[in-house]
């Protein structure tokens, strides 16, 4: 009994240090302007978030937009391989995935409208970027996947939504410090939106920071009139 009261307390030892001094990467753009803005969509179900993204925002020649020539919008999703696959019940699956070594994918779906009028979310924050944090946002996306040596996406698995999802081979360890909130919000940060991307563990902590840190488009013309 001792013995796992130290340990749990040693865990939330850490997570309490790590939540203070966590790693920010640093901004990898300017951010969002009037004149210079690019609106990238949040999804989230509470727990987990996503990235819905034009595909226009994406580079013609990028490795989702060559999987999916046609799709006008993507949903785009990182996780633990064996957790993210499952129906998220298994909780033996679930402390697997917080421990280090893990697979993980990237859950891809494709549409020709915005992904989430049919993959409905609890929540949708839009949050604007500038033009070149967009940039960064697609090559980061590219940068997650594991390619071959032609630089085309592993297919790992069919996706939850049919033949227009699918989970692509990824890279990044997803473990307790690394799980799927923190790799969007990383993300977000490099895309130049300046929020805490330690301590964000359930995806309602996330969209709540990028709805204060970084408004839509319309939001920031509208502040600039005033």
């Amino acid at each position: 009994m001792k013995r796992r009261f130290a340990i749990l307390a040693a865990v939330a030892a850490a997570l309490a240090f790590w939540s203070w001094t966590g790693t920010r990467p640093a901004l990898g753009a300017p951010p969002a302007t009037k004149g210079d803005c690019v609106d990238i969509g949040l999804w989230s179900n509470g727990w987990h978030t996503s990235y819905s993204i034009p595909a226009n925002v994406l580079p013609a020649d990028h490795p989702l937009r060559r999987l999916y020539p046609q799709a006008h919008w993507f949903l785009v999703g990182w996780g633990d391989s064996g957790f993210y696959r499952s129906d998220g019940t298994d909780l033996g699956l679930g402390l697997k995935a917080l421990l280090p070594g893990g697979a993980t994918v990237m859950h891809v779906i494709a549409s020709k409208r915005p992904a989430e009028e049919t993959f409905i979310p609890a929540e949708l924050v839009t949050v604007g970027v500038s033009r070149a944090g967009a940039q960064v946002l697609a090559e980061r996306l590219k940068t997650s996947l594991d390619l071959d040596a032609g630089g085309n996406v592993r297919v790992v698995a069919p996706g939850q939504h049919g033949p227009q999802s699918r989970f692509l081979a990824a890279r990044g360890a997803f473990d307790l410090f690394q799980v799927c909130n923190h790799w969007t919000a990383r993300g977000l940060r490099r895309a130049g939106v300046d929020i805490n991307a330690a301590f964000v563990y359930r995806g309602e902590w996330l969209t709540a920071q990028a709805r204060k840190k970084s408004p839509a488009c319309a939001a920031l013309s509208v502040t600039d009139k005033t």
